[in-house]
């Protein structure tokens, strides 16, 4: 899960840095983009811990 992780961390802050920097090339398609494959990304991570969570057993990992 590291790499998935690791990856939605870099696409976050490319999207930061885009619209930081680049505010006057960037349009509301892109946005749309980058939020649905962010939040794609946050699902699958998170279905993921819930399956893992799932397979050890009740209460033996707690997200807070």
């Amino acid at each position: 899960m590291y790499g998935e992780v690791g990856h939605l961390i870099a696409l976050y802050t490319a999207i930061l840095i885009e619209g930081s920097f680049f505010r006057e090339q960037i349009n509301e398609s892109q946005v749309a983009l980058y939020r649905d494959l962010f939040n794609t990304g946050i699902a699958a991570v998170t279905e993921t811990i819930e399956a893992e969570a799932g397979a050890i057993g009740a209460g033996a990992l707690r997200l807070v």
